[in-house]
């Protein structure tokens, strides 16, 4: 990106819960970390009037919930972010998901500050 001067958005990163577990009462503390490592990395870049100007994670849930013992999407599931061939809430950020949003909200204060 700096070679082409052109800008550089960090798209579709994202970790499973704790444990590759699916359940929403699951911890999402790896992901939490690898989060505030790439939003870290965006500030710096940020601050510093570089190449990275964007990040996007993999992906919004919003209220969906996984489904007990069924991986995959079936037609009538809620969405998830995911494809319907892909595990379903794998990568997934549900409204739920409070030290998740709480990365999340740390880092677009700061952005929202520059």
């Amino acid at each position: 990106a700096k070679l082409l001067n052109k800008p550089l958005v960090i798209e579709e990163f994202g970790l499973p819960r704790d444990n590759h577990l699916f359940s929403l009462t699951s911890k999402t503390t790896a992901r939490d970390y690898y989060y505030s490592i790439i939003f870290d990395e965006l500030i710096k870049s940020i601050q510093q009037n570089s190449v990275i100007v964007g990040a996007n994670y993999w992906a919004y849930a919003g209220t969906a919930k996984p489904i007990p013992n069924q991986l995959f999407w079936k037609k009538d599931d809620d969405f998830m972010g995911d494809p319907p061939q892909e595990e379903q809430g794998l990568n997934a950020v549900f409204n739920s998901d409070r030290s998740t949003w709480e990365v999340i909200g740390k880092y677009v204060k700061k952005i929202k500050l520059r």
